[in-house]
């Protein structure tokens, strides 16, 4: 029979196992207990808490990413981090986390579903660290408001709990683009009939000559995962900004690419200061997302860095879609070109489609769709000008 000696022998070794039982982070069912407390044997620190959770933006729409950044005035050890509803902070952690860059991908674990921990590496770094950056993306289908929460671990006795993040992330329903107010508050671009835009629209409209509000959508057929805008100061591929909007898996982002000739476009390398406010959907096979174009900016780099536009000076717009497998890839069809500059700063042009009677046998014009003509006309002035579509042997190949 064991003595009381060794009884407390065990007991000791148990309590030091559990004391140290995650250096590698929390288990794979962490994100199934919403209390977010960790297995350490002690209790929580109950003063304030020197770390916070910093985000990109408060709101989110379906499919959409936000930047998470841990961080703190002194460093941690570890960390666990979830979003859940915000009207249930017991309710299951939605969406998924993932390290926001190469540099941080060796300390983000996130095999354990809707939620992100530490690693090894994290934890033994040397010198500590005192911030993780982590990507969320939000689910496909839109789960109402949430909260970031995470629990910091300074060291094994020495943690705080859910913290949350300090305001609640509203969740923005993206609706399907239609021309209803095209020549009234917005330019467009498109070939809807009566009010039904499957194949393609593209909208803008500008509150002040800095900032524009920039709505594309596009109809995905299969293999398909991509719908892009090309801004280009010619008719070649030479030169052209592109913004695409993209499913990579069940992830879906906005891109921000440039192509200085015809071949595969590079990623844009001052694309973070300029592309703002991205919202982003997929509903049954039509793309849809929205983004402002910070024009200041763009001129401000445009000095150093032609891969950015000045959207006061005029340009013809490409519309492309395709496959996307980790980037885009050549279209799936002949892309599109207005054949006349407009400038995305003016408020006296709308584009829009005007379609050829069903016995026109007039097809000079091209187009996607039964040879569509596109035309641009003035609210204004009260005239029309004739835009076809110029067909391009290729956008980006």
């Amino acid at each position: 029979m064991a003595s009381w000696k060794d009884i407390g022998l065990l007991l000791l070794v148990l309590s030091i196992r559990q004391l140290h039982a995650t250096p590698d982070g929390a288990g794979d069912d962490a994100c199934t207990d919403s209390s977010m407390m960790p297995g350490h044997g002690v209790a929580t620190q109950t003063t304030e808490s020197p770390y916070g959770i910093e985000l990109s933006q408060d709101t989110y729409s379906d499919g959409e990413s936000i930047t998470v950044t841990l961080k703190g005035s002194q460093p941690f050890a570890g960390f666990l981090v979830m979003a859940l509803p915000a009207n249930d902070e017991d309710g299951e952690a939605v969406g998924s986390f993932m390290a926001a860059n190469e540099m941080d991908k060796d300390y983000v674990k996130t095999q354990c579903v809707g939620g992100a921990t530490h690693t090894l590496n994290f934890s033994s770094s040397d010198p500590q660290r005192d911030e993780i950056v982590l990507t969320w993306t939000a689910p496909n289908i839109g789960v109402g408001n949430i909260l970031f929460y995470a629990t910091f671990v300074q060291q094994t006795d020495t943690f705080w709990v859910k913290v949350p993040n300090e305001k609640v992330t509203q969740y923005v329903e993206i609706s399907e683009i239609d021309d209803k107010d095209c020549s009234t508050s917005s330019s467009c671009f498109h070939n809807c009939e009566e009010g039904e835009c499957d194949d393609f629209i593209l909208k803008w409209s500008n509150d002040s000559s800095s900032v524009i509000t920039i709505q594309l959508q596009g109809s995905l057929e299969d293999g398909e995962g991509y719908v892009a805008l090309g801004i280009s100061p010619g008719q070649t591929m030479d030169n052209v900004t592109i913004i695409a909007c993209a499913k990579d898996g069940d992830m879906l982002k906005v891109e921000n690419l440039y192509a200085e000739t015809y071949g595969e476009p590079v990623a844009n390398t001052e694309s973070v200061v300029d592309i703002d406010d991205v919202r982003i959907s997929m509903q049954d096979g039509t793309m849809t997302c929205q983004f402002k174009y910070n024009n200041t900016k763009a001129i401000q780099i445009q000095n150093e860095n032609t891969q950015w536009k000045d959207l006061s000076e005029e340009f013809y717009a490409f519309i492309a879609r395709g496959a996307y497998s980790g980037s885009i890839k050549q279209h799936t069809e002949t892309p599109m070109i207005s054949a006349q500059k407009f400038t995305f700063l003016s408020d006296e042009f709308v584009v829009e489609d005007i379609s050829p009677d069903d016995d026109d046998d007039d097809d000079s014009g091209g187009g996607p769709v039964g040879g569509e003509n596109a035309a641009v006309t003035s609210s204004r002035a009260g005239y029309l000008l004739t835009l076809t579509w110029v067909l391009l042997a290729s956008l980006f190949y």
